[in-house]
């Protein structure tokens, strides 16, 4: 599944041993870490939560949203929090647990997706400078709903899984045996692009050089931009060991 289709869940849902519900207009549960949206800080929450509330305007076409957010778990609120206002604004509901967000106060699974955004917030760090976001608790909280419901929901959530590969790889395996849709990634390579570059599927070029901002700490490229060149990147044709090779379409590609 690729972005687009997760966010206006198009795509099929997948039944036995756990079912989806589709309708037409989908109900939408944010699980997010923190949601601000100021000077200082821009969350991620506020990036792609707020397209969901207004909408967008992709090349200055206005895109109305598809979905409805219904509700919304914040795991921290700091002062200059917004999500408390945008929801007496848009009428979804503040839960104060992942399990009511999901289930809008009842017993079971209550909406059509989950948008899991754990990114931004005042977390403890490990000693090679990783923020420990609790995405894999956070998860562990939203499959306990599917678990207790015995039905499932695509789930998109932003960025990498985990900073511990044990915890992300439980979180893919998870999502494969449940057999729920799970989306997880940056969402740069579908930002427009200015000037704009749109390559052909499977062109020929022998290289390519990319401005990549490293990580004041770690010392690795930034996640966004390496995001950024890679989406463009998978969209060319390679030898390898004499044989010509056509990378996967890209999520660029993917989302058309």
């Amino acid at each position: 599944m690729d972005r687009r289709s997760f966010l206006h869940l198009n795509a099929g849902l997948i039944a036995a041993p756990f079912t989806c519900r589709a309708a037409s207009k989908k109900k939408i549960a944010a699980v997010v870490t923190m949601y601000t949206d100021d000077r200082r800080l821009k969350s991620h929450a506020a990036v792609i939560v707020g397209r969901m509330l207004n909408g967008y305007q992709p090349n200055g076409v206005r895109q109305e949203p598809r979905t409805t957010i219904v509700s919304m778990y914040t795991d921290q609120v700091p002062p200059n929090d917004l999500s408390r206002g945008l929801a007496a604004e848009h009428g979804f509901k503040i839960f104060p647990t992942v399990s009511g967000a999901l289930t809008l106060g009842g017993d079971a699974l209550a909406v059509d997706g989950v948008l899991f955004v754990g990114e931004h917030g005042d977390y403890p760090t490990n000693d090679v400078g990783q923020k420990l976001y609790p995405r894999f608790e956070l998860f562990q909280q939203i499959v306990d709903v599917f678990r207790r419901s015995k039905r499932v929901v695509p789930v998109f959530s932003d960025k990498h899984l985990s900073y511990s590969w044990e915890n992300a790889h439980t979180m893919y395996e998870e999502s494969r045996k449940m057999q729920f849709p799970l989306m997880a990634g940056s969402s740069m390579p579908l930002t427009i692009r200015e000037p704009d570059l749109e390559l052909p599927l499977d062109a020929a070029r022998s290289r390519a050089v990319g401005g990549i901002r490293r990580h004041r700490r770690l010392r690795l490229p930034y996640p966004g931009g390496s995001a950024m060149h890679g989406g463009a990147e998978e969209r060319r044709r390679e030898r390898y060991f004499g044989r010509t090779v056509t990378r996967r379409r890209s999520g660029l590609e993917m989302a058309r």
